[in-house]
């Protein structure tokens, strides 16, 4: 932000590292609402429009994109990835757009929003991203699959654990026989 802009007392804004906290816990949806709140107050809504829906876009991409790349991809990518690095990029966009103004601001001694106010922005933030994860858990159910094969699974290992109660009862001819159902009962569970 090239042009000069005076920071009086009467305005109230979110500081650097609140919003690079808050978007770190809260995601880049408390990224947007900080930057645009800041716009708001310096009388720049279109910027802060702007802002605000680029971060709701980039949250419904990430979170997205998290569902539609394969399960090994994303398992081995480390947890904490993905927020350091949004949380890096909100940091330089702030500082780009915002870190003269927000400087100035404290070195007027003006006010900034309090580490309560950023705490329940961050918690408000992530609250829609929870929705989206419980919404998508029952919409597709992941686990289709796997409760097919845990039934199949389940039924051979009850049919062949008869075997073990019949090896004191029954001969060595019918034991043999029954390995033959049984062997490939084992296998398919293998």
């Amino acid at each position: 932000m090239t042009e000069e802009i005076n920071t009086t007392k009467g305005l109230k804004f979110f500081s650097s590292n609140s919003i690079k906290i808050a978007t770190f816990f809260g995601g880049p949806l408390a990224f947007g609402y900080m930057m645009w709140k800041n716009y708001l107050e310096l009388g720049q809504n279109q910027k802060g429009k702007t802002i605000l829906i680029i971060s709701i876009t980039f949250t419904i991409l990430l979170f997205s994109s998290l569902f539609l790349l394969p399960e090994n991809f994303v398992n081995r990518v480390p947890q904490y990835l993905i927020p350091l690095l949004y949380t890096w990029a909100a940091y330089i966009i702030v500082e780009q757009t915002q870190g003269k103004i927000l400087k100035k601001h404290k070195e007027n001694g003006n006010e900034f929003y309090s580490g309560w106010s950023v705490f329940r922005t961050s918690i408000i933030a992530i609250l829609p991203i929870l929705l989206f994860f419980v919404a998508v858990a029952f919409i597709f159910p992941q686990n289709e699959m796997y409760d097919v094969e845990i039934t199949k699974f389940s039924k051979n290992e009850q049919e062949t654990l008869i075997f073990y109660d019949n090896l004191n009862t029954n001969s060595r001819v019918s034991l043999l026989k029954e390995l033959e159902t049984i062997i490939p009962k084992w296998k398919e569970n293998r």
